[in-house]
């Protein structure tokens, strides 16, 4: 069975971050990646859904690798946005738990303020 990092939902909300193409805090909701011996050779390799965590904005986010990975190449994702954004950034009180290597930077950073 395939499996991904856990902070591959980081990667890709920081990703949409700062390429400036949400301000939405959004929650993945579904992933699915492909196994590599799969038959099933018409689905993408790797997909996932994410929607808003504010329950009045519609903000919903497919992300999809259809191209297999070759050395030196870059990997394209296609990313479909539906929706518009119901709230501003300033109404917005929801975050996102930390998690991997950025949950441990941040005890460290934490640490050295103590001592």
């Amino acid at each position: 069975m395939h499996s991904m990092d856990p902070s591959w939902t980081d990667v890709f909300y920081q990703k949409l971050i700062d390429c400036k193409v949400i301000t939405c805090s959004i929650v993945f909701t579904r992933s699915m990646l492909r196994k590599k011996d799969s038959r099933k050779c018409n689905t993408s390799l790797f997909r996932c859904r994410a929607r808003c965590q504010e329950p009045n904005c519609p903000i919903k986010v497919h992300i999809v690798m259809d191209q297999p990975i070759s050395v030196g190449k870059n990997v394209i994702f296609r990313v479909q946005i539906i929706g518009t954004p119901q709230h501003d950034k300033s109404s917005i009180k929801t975050a996102r738990p930390l998690k991997g290597i950025k949950r441990l930077q941040m005890g460290n950073e934490a640490y050295q303020l103590v001592l």
